[in-house]
């Protein structure tokens, strides 16, 4: 994914670990939830995109798996391809960084 992405997502991350439960934290425990808000930030976007897909679209990577480095590069061309979808996405991933800040809950692995 692009730079502009990744930063954005960083941020979210800077801004969860500020948590007062967070900040009592040992260096390794916040790379590991680092790590963990990483993920699942990433794992929402996929989501999302995977939400905004047309039927067509879905059939072109319904045979990739999750490793294939083909699904990235569709992945890649559809976000481009889809009218919104950047706003649509940092909407999505800002609102579950506001729900963390809230609530305080870091979301747990699948």
């Amino acid at each position: 994914m692009d730079n502009i992405f990744e930063n954005f997502v960083e941020n979210l991350i800077v801004e969860c670990l500020k948590l007062d439960k967070v900040s009592y934290m040992s260096e390794q425990q916040k790379k590991e939830i680092a790590g963990k808000l990483r993920n699942h930030f990433y794992q929402l976007t996929i989501k999302t995109l995977i939400d905004q897909l047309s039927d067509d679209q879905i059939s072109e990577i319904k045979d990739l798996g999750p490793e294939d480095p083909m699904l990235e590069q569709k992945f890649e061309k559809f976000a481009a391809e889809i009218p919104g979808f950047a706003v649509v996405l940092e909407d999505t991933l800002k609102k579950e960084s506001d729900k963390i800040l809230q609530t305080g809950q870091m979301p747990v692995e699948a």
